[in-house]
């Protein structure tokens, strides 16, 4: 279908009165106190480790004293990254950061399986001890420990290994660009090997996990090059499965790269972020019916593997194909401008404003051909002497 309907101003604009975007936003104060609560827990894990160093005996050296020499660095990944972190639709929803805490290959290339139960061990003790301190409630789930902030925000501490000189260059990186202390993201360090960085899986059973963040940062902030649209048609993508699933629907970083081979079929530049929306809305059906993999590793499957079972699979593909019929419909066939605001807020919820004016039907080509040709005046003899003579 034909887009009928602009209603860019809708999802993004300069008016006075907030736009979908602006609703989605987190408020400044917000990303301040949890990155705050990120500079709290980072601060406790180092002078937790630095602790272990002083107290460590020089005489004994044992794979646990080695561990105990070490310095944790840190890298900030996920939405708060990516720059695609909306405001959650629902109560039980929540905004959450994850901040990778980083160790040097060496000591896990002795023992990887005691060595990591060692570094759970460790990092277990001391985010148990800030929880106790600052009640944060401490979880572990199977990638990561998860400290609740509060009722609305959570932070994910995910144990890392990477090499040696990786290592070393995180840290002179991050030393040289103190300045961006609340931009981690903008905190450049040399790409990590993905062979060598690995995560540690939180049961003491599980293997060591090959696994770059970094990578998978790398290939998004390329592809928004490419697209200068993506990174808010994603948030568009993120606030409607938020809308439509109180709780699961497809992972974030699913839609992200969904979005990405989207607009990788369509044959030029979307002109708008409701153009843009639509083609990646029209496509997703399509690319959600086969399988998504990661796109730094091919034999890595993100849908439908990650998925909880077949049900799940089936609902999400139901869903995605509702989402790009309803768009079209909204913004190609609805019969006024109030039907199609009507449209978009029954599908994307009340955060979209309910403002008629701010959608401008679009001129055909047809419309454009049948427009009246408005023709020169006549020039008279007379006119025509008195424009020679001034």
């Amino acid at each position: 279908m034909n887009q009928k309907y602009i209603v860019k101003k809708l999802l993004k604009n300069n008016q006075s009165e907030p736009a979908f975007k602006d609703r989605l936003d987190v408020p400044d104060e917000t990303d301040k106190f949890m990155l705050a609560c990120r500079k709290t827990i980072r601060d406790k894990l180092r002078d937790d480790f630095a602790l272990h160093r002083k107290n460590a005996s020089d005489s004994r050296k044992s794979e646990e004293t080695f561990a105990q020499s070490l310095s944790p660095k840190f890298f900030t990944q996920g939405s708060h990254a990516y720059k695609t972190q909306n405001l959650p639709c629902y109560p039980n929803q929540q905004i959450d950061l994850d901040d990778g805490v980083y160790f040097p290959m060496t000591f896990v290339e002795s023992n990887p399986a005691a060595n990591k139960s060692i570094l759970i061990t460790l990092v277990r003790q001391s985010l148990t001890a800030l929880s106790q301190q600052q009640g944060w409630p401490l979880s572990e789930k199977k990638m990561c420990f998860r400290l609740q902030i509060d009722e609305q925000i959570h932070i994910d501490v995910p144990v890392y290994a990477i090499p040696d000189d990786k290592y070393a260059q995180l840290t002179e990186a991050r030393s040289a660009a103190l300045n961006f202390a609340y931009k981690d993201e903008l905190i450049p360090y040399q790409r990590l090997d993905p062979n060598q960085v690995y995560l540690a899986l939180l049961d003491d059973n599980a293997p060591w996990q090959q696994s770059d963040p970094k990578q998978l940062h790398d290939w998004f902030v390329a592809q928004t090059r490419r697209y200068p649209f993506l990174r808010n048609v994603c948030r568009y993508l993120k606030a409607w499965r938020d809308f439509e699933w109180q709780e699961g629907g497809p992972s974030s970083i699913m839609l992200m790269v969904a979005a990405v081979k989207a607009l990788e079929q369509f044959a030029k530049t979307p002109d708008s972020e409701c153009e843009a929306l639509l083609v990646v809305t029209q496509a997703l059906p399509t690319i959600f019916a086969a399988e998504i993999n990661n796109p730094t590793d091919d034999n890595e499957n993100m849908f439908p593997s990650r998925c909880k079972d077949e049900a799940d699979v089936e609902d999400i593909r139901t869903r995605i194909a509702g989402l790009s019929l309803r768009y079209s419909q909204a913004v190609c066939a609805s019969s006024t401008k109030q039907s199609a605001v009507n449209a978009l807020i029954a599908l994307l919820g009340q955060r979209l404003p309910n403002r008629e004016d701010w959608v401008k039907e679009k001129a055909t080509p047809a419309a454009i051909r049948k427009k009246p040709v408005v023709a020169a005046p006549a020039i008279t003899p007379s006119a025509a002497r008195s424009h020679v003579s001034g």
